[in-house]
Parts: structure tokens; C-alpha cells; sequence
């Protein structure tokens, strides 16, 4: 039986996100469990060393292309030189996708795509109405965004066809919503499937858990205009923090959008908001916290929502494409509003304050929907997909 040597494929396993943490925590569920990986490719990295562990024996490369046109030769290279039999790979820029798949043929290395995100974060551009208030300019790009929008269809379909080892994605709903596009029948969509990301948590005393709830809302993000629309939660807040003084907002997180945040806060002498950074133990906040908050346009699963859920917060959401819809179920672990609403946003946010019962109850509904999940037993589709 040949020698299996396995690679994890990162645009950059340097910085801190979503992506980023859901492979650091698979390095270490596969050590767990016997499933041999033995590198990381990375093809860019802004810092020295990453801001999340992965599994130390990790032996990595940064490939560094020239240019887009040496992608392919490239990775290819680096496979060869490694003897790389499977590359588990961040599939959510197409482009690289299919670099990555060219050269794994060439390489004749296995490669299973995993795809991070909802495809309509890749098809679609989110501006709003008063994005085109505050700058009608970005009218041309909104209709530039529909005249590309059936070429890149086509092209995340040539990346679908090509991934024949094996397209996995993080959410049933991005999963439906692929199978959806193209109209997929049963057997061309049998390689399509849905593995959750892995929660790696220390188990808790529930009772304990909900007891020591404190009046904080999490807001977990990367503070980023783009699918994230940080800026929404700073909107909200204004509507809410002058009614609610006892209450505090925790953000955790960091992006470009941070100093503009902090200013408008700032300005408008808004108190009790913490910024926190990046946070590798965030379980830490995320105990005491009673409510969770997300405000994306689209969310490939939400792994920010399933580890307040887990930790009990009740969840308030703007009703985003991809996979959020796998935790939040309406009235029972939260609420969803409509994209980019801060008043419905506000509204059900002070539903759950002013009615500590409901939110309670949302938040012991939220952890057991996470444990029902069962994210351990997803190794299981793992082990039959790569050994």
C-alpha cells in the first residue's frame, strides 16, 4: 500500500480567519485521528510566523508565483518536489482553484477542494441603496457586476467538473445553493458534499454556563467591508446603547475597518464597546457573552455563530447567503433580519434584552443545536473521502 503524504493548500496560513482556523483545527482532529498530513502549501505570506497554530510537525512552503501566469508551474513544483499524494485545498478563489487542480493533475497528486464560502459571495456584489447614495459611481460597478456574472458562473462550473476527487463544502445551505445554480441532478452531484468545520472546545458545565451569563452582546468578525458589512454593527449599537447603558458590545476581531469604528464611536461619545483584536482563546468572551451578532452579507458556514452557539449566546442575524441557515432556525436559537437593516438588527437585538427568558431559552436551543451537529463524528466523511 503506498505511503500517503497529505498537504493543506492556504492562500495565506499566515494571517488570521476563518479559513485559516478551521485548517489549523483539521491539522490537529487528522493528528488525532491517524490521518497523515505532513505539509502546508501556502501561496503567500504576509508574516513571518502565522497568527494561529497549526499542528507543529507541519513542514511549510511558501510558493511565491512571479506572476498569475507561473501559478500552475509553480505549485506544480512544489508537489513534485514533496511527493505530495492529496492536497486538501482552500477552494474559494476560482482562479487559483483551477491552478491548483491543473497542477495536481500534472503532479498526479489527488486533490479535494474545499470550499469555504457561498458561491454567491463569488457571483455577487453586495451594494446596497445607500451605498449609492453616499456614491453613485458605484452603479457602474454594481453593472459591471451583472454583465461579468454569467462568465464567472461559467468558470466556477469548470471548476465544479474538475474536481472530481472530491468538492467539499462547509454548510448544507452553500451546498444547496451550488446544487441550485446549475441544476444538478442526483449522480453528477454525488461529489459534492457537506463536512462541518470541526469546534476543537473543551467540553463545559452547561448548568454552570447559563448561569454566569453577564448583559454582553459578541459581535465576531473580520472588520471588513466586503461580505462582512462591519460597519452595520457600529449603526446598530447607536440605535441601542443610550437605552441600555448596563449593557456592554465586545468586538472581536480586526481589519481595515477598525479605526474608522473606533472613530464614529468615538464621535458620537458611544460607550461600553470593547475592541479585543484577534482572540485565539475566544472561548473566554464568548462564556460570559448572552447574545451573538452577525451582520454578513454571506457566510460560507459561520463558524462565528456556531462557537457562540456552542457557548450558549442566543443568535441575531442578517439573513445571509450560505450557510447560517444550518444554525439559526427562527424563534427557536434566533432571529434573522433582513441585509444590511440596522433597525430590524436593533430590534430583535432588544427583543432578547428586554426579555432574559427568551434569551435564555434561544441560547440553551443554539448550544444543543451545535451538539446535535456532532462535529466530531464529521471525521468520518473525512476518513472515507481521503484514506
Amino acid at each position: 500500500m503506498p505511503v500517503e503524504n497529505r498537504a493543506f493548500f492556504l492562500i495565506d496560513y499566515s494571517v488570521t480567519g476563518g479559513v485559516e482556523k478551521v485548517n489549523a483545527n483539521l491539522s490537529f482532529l487528522f493528528q488525532e485521528n491517524n490521518i497523515d498530513f505532513n505539509h502546508i502549501i501556502s501561496l503567500y505570506s504576509v508574516n513571518e510566523y502565522p497568527e494561529i497554530n497549526y499542528a507543529s510537525h507541519l513542514k511549510v512552503h511558501v510558493v511565491n508565483p512571479i506572476s498569475k501566469r507561473s501559478l500552475i508551474e509553480s505549485i506544480t513544483k512544489v508537489l513534485q518536489e514533496n511527493n505530495i499524494t492529496t492536497i486538501l485545498f482552500q477552494g474559494d478563489n476560482m482562479t487559483i482553484a483551477l491552478a491548483v487542480l491543473k497542477a495536481a493533475k500534472k503532479a498526479n497528486c489527488k486533490a479535494i477542494l474545499h470550499y469555504h464560502g457561498s458561491p454567491h459571495a463569488y457571483l455577487k456584489i453586495y451594494i446596497f441603496r445607500e451605498d449609492l447614495i453616499r456614491n453613485p459611481i458605484l452603479m457602474f460597478k454594481w453593472l459591471f457586476s451583472k454583465i461579468v456574472y454569467p462568465f464567472k458562473k461559467n468558470k466556477l462550473k469548470r471548476v465544479i467538473q474538475l474536481a472530481q476527487d472530491g468538492f467539499v463544502c462547509v454548510s448544507h445551505g452553500a451546498e444547496q445553493e451550488i446544487k441550485d445554480l446549475y441544476n444538478l441532478n442526483d449522480y453528477s452531484s454525488q461529489k459534492i458534499i457537506t463536512i462541518y468545520n470541526p469546534l476543537l472546545f473543551e467540553k463545559i458545565n452547561y448548568y454552570n454556563l447559563f448561569s454566569e451569563k453577564e448583559k454582553i452582546i459578541s459581535f465576531v468578525s473580520r472588520l471588513t467591508h466586503k461580505h462582512k458589512n462591519a460597519m452595520l454593527i457600529v449603526k446598530t449599537w447607536m440605535l441601542l446603547a443610550d437605552k441600555y447603558p448596563e449593557w456592554k458590545l465586545q468586538i472581536l476581531g480586526d481589519g481595515p475597518l477598525k479605526t474608522i469604528m473606533e472613530s464614529v464611536f468615538e464621535k458620537n461619545k458611544v460607550q461600553d464597546v470593547l475592541f479585543y483584536g484577534n482572540v485565539k482563546n475566544i472561548e473566554e468572551q464568548l462564556i460570559k457573552s448572552s447574545i451573538a451578532v452577525s451582520t454578513s452579507n454571506c457566510e460560507g458556514f459561520g463558524l462565528a455563530m456556531a462557537e457562540a452557539a456552542y457557548f450558549g449566546n442566543a443568535l441575531v442575524a442578517t439573513k445571509s447567503d450560505g450557510g447560517l441557515k444550518d444554525i439559526i432556525f427562527e424563534d427557536q436559537t434566533g432571529f434573522f433580519v433582513p441585509l444590511n437593516d440596522a433597525l430590524s438588527l436593533a430590534l430583535s437585538i432588544e427583543k432578547l434584552i428586554q426579555d432574559r427568558l427568551l434569551c435564555t431559552e434561544l441560547g440553551k436551543n443554539a448550544q444543543k443545536r451545535i451538539s446535535d451537529l456532532d462535529f466530531k463524528n464529521e471525521i468520518i466523511k473525512w476518513k472515507k473521502l481521503l484514506v
